[in-house]
C-alpha cells in the first residue's frame, strides 16, 4: 500500500514490536474499574474486583509490622503471648511451680532427695512442723518428700513418745492443712541417732483440744513387743 514495494516487510517489522494477545491482560482489561476497587483473580485468567475498605487502605498505608499491630489493637495480645508457656517445655518454664500446683489443687511431690534440717542434731515435733511449713507443705492437699540418704544432713525427731525418727532416707507425707494435719513418716531399713527402722510413724493434729500426737504402726519387719501381745499378762498370772 501507498506504493510501498516492501509493504509486507514493513508490516512485519511494525508488528514485531507489539505484544501478542495475552489472556491475563485481557481479563484485567475487561474489568470496569472504579474508586476503592482492586482487581484479584478468582481462577486462571479470570479476574474480578473487590472493594477496598478504609481499614484496608489504612493497613496498606502502614510501613512496618509494628505499626499494623498497633493499628489493630493487638499489642496487648503480643505482650501476653511473649510471656506464655511454651508447649515444648512440658511445664519446665512455669515460674512458680509451688503456687501453680496449689492453684490447681494438685498434689506436690516436692523432692526425692532433700536434706531435712541440714544436720544430724535432734528436733522436736514442733520444729519439724515449722520446717514443713517453711517448705510450703501445707499449701497443698497432699505433699511429700524423701530425705537424702546422708545421716549427717538430716535431723532426728526424739519426742514422739514411740521411738526416734531419723529422717535420713525417710519418706515424709503431709496431708491436710496447718490447722488440721496428718503427717506420715516411713523410715528406711537402717538408721542413725537411735532411729527406729522399718517403721511407719503417723502424727495427727487437729488442734490442741483434740489429742494431737504420734503413733507407730507395727509390721512384719517391726513387730509388736511381747507386752503388747499380752504375753506379760500370762506371766503375771503364774
Amino acid at each position: 500500500m501507498g506504493n510501498d514495494p516492501n509493504f509486507a516487510t514493513t508490516m512485519t517489522n511494525a508488528l514485531a514490536g507489539k505484544q501478542p494477545k495475552d489472556a491475563t491482560l485481557t481479563a484485567l482489561a475487561g474489568l470496569a474499574t472504579a474508586a476503592d476497587r482492586f482487581p484479584y483473580f478468582t481462577g486462571n485468567d479470570v479476574a474480578s474486583l473487590a472493594t477496598l475498605t478504609k481499614v484496608g487502605r489504612d493497613i496498606l498505608a502502614k510501613s512496618t509490622v509494628a505499626a499494623v499491630i498497633e493499628y489493630l489493637g493487638l499489642q496487648e495480645t503480643v505482650n501476653q503471648a511473649s510471656g506464655a508457656l511454651q508447649k515444648n517445655q512440658n511445664g519446665a518454664d512455669i515460674p512458680g511451680k509451688d503456687t501453680f500446683t496449689k492453684n490447681i489443687g494438685a498434689c506436690r511431690a516436692y523432692s526425692a532427695w532433700l536434706n531435712i534440717g541440714g544436720d544430724s542434731q535432734v528436733w522436736t515435733t514442733a520444729q519439724f512442723i515449722s520446717w514443713l511449713e517453711s517448705q510450703g507443705a501445707f499449701n497443698h492437699p497432699y505433699w511429700m518428700c524423701k530425705g537424702s540418704w546422708a545421716y549427717a544432713n538430716n535431723k532426728v525427731i526424739t519426742d514422739t513418745g514411740c521411738g526416734n525418727i531419723c529422717l535420713a532416707g525417710a519418706v515424709v507425707e503431709v496431708i491436710g492443712s496447718r490447722g488440721a494435719m496428718t503427717i506420715r513418716v516411713t523410715t528406711p531399713s537402717t538408721s542413725s541417732g537411735g532411729g527406729i527402722t522399718n517403721a511407719q510413724f503417723t502424727y495427727i493434729n487437729h488442734g490442741d483440744a483434740y489429742a494431737p500426737g504420734w503413733r507407730r504402726d507395727y509390721n512384719t519387719k517391726n513387730q509388736q513387743p511381747a507386752f503388747a501381745l499380752g504375753q506379760n499378762r500370762k506371766r503375771c498370772r503364774k
